[in-house]
């Protein structure tokens, strides 16, 4: 735990994952299970699950990864654990990709408005695009996250991420906020990616 959350020690660690046998790092898997909140938020902390994650040959990191789904809620919104979560999904694994996305299900709006968390909504979005757009939609808020400091990335990576019928849906709902959105600062961006879509 201590190299794990030091400025230095936790680069031995990375050594250990990347050198040394499944049985020896034990001790590395121990400490991220039993740590992983207090890990997972602390700025080298992070950075030691992050690497466990990308170097573990363990079959023991599936336990790990239900640990930081269980967490993600609370992960998202951390200034470190929102890499933590976002590590958890970058590894491609569709049944991880999908209890996450269940996890965070029912807060997607607020997180969208989160500094360190509307990065992790953009991820699931990219990964379970209908399952999150839906929950944006049905809220009846995708205008209002549309004006949002972070919001509107959201909107963004939904515009270009879908296609057909659900995208119709989605110009639909913005459409009434066109005018405003040219002029904003923050939905200029959205007004021009609904310019060079079936606007009319």
């Amino acid at each position: 735990m201590s190299l794990m959350i030091h400025p230095f020690g936790f680069g031995v660690l990375q050594h250990c994952l990347i050198h040394l046998d499944d049985h020896q790092n034990t001790f590395i898997h121990e400490a991220a299970m039993e740590h992983c909140l207090t890990l997972g938020t602390h700025v080298k902390g992070c950075i030691s699950l992050t690497e466990y994650l990308n170097h573990s040959k363990s079959t023991r990191k599936q336990l790990l990864l239900k640990k930081i789904t269980e967490l993600s809620l609370c992960l998202s919104q951390d200034p470190y654990g929102n890499y933590v979560v976002g590590a958890a999904l970058q590894l491609e694994i569709p049944e991880v990709i999908c209890n996450i996305c269940h996890q965070l299900k029912g807060h997607y709006v607020h997180l969208s408005t989160n500094k360190f968390s509307s990065f992790v909504v953009q991820k699931c979005l990219v990964r379970r695009t209908e399952f999150v757009l839906s929950e944006l939609l049905e809220s009846g808020k995708l205008g209002q996250l549309a004006f949002d400091p972070y919001g509107n990335y959201i909107v963004q990576t939904a515009l270009e991420m879908t296609k057909g019928v659900l995208k119709l849906r989605l110009i639909n709902v913005l459409r009434p906020h066109s005018q405003n959105l040219q002029l904003h600062l923050h939905g200029q961006r959205i007004f021009h990616l609904l310019s060079g879509s079936v606007w009319k």
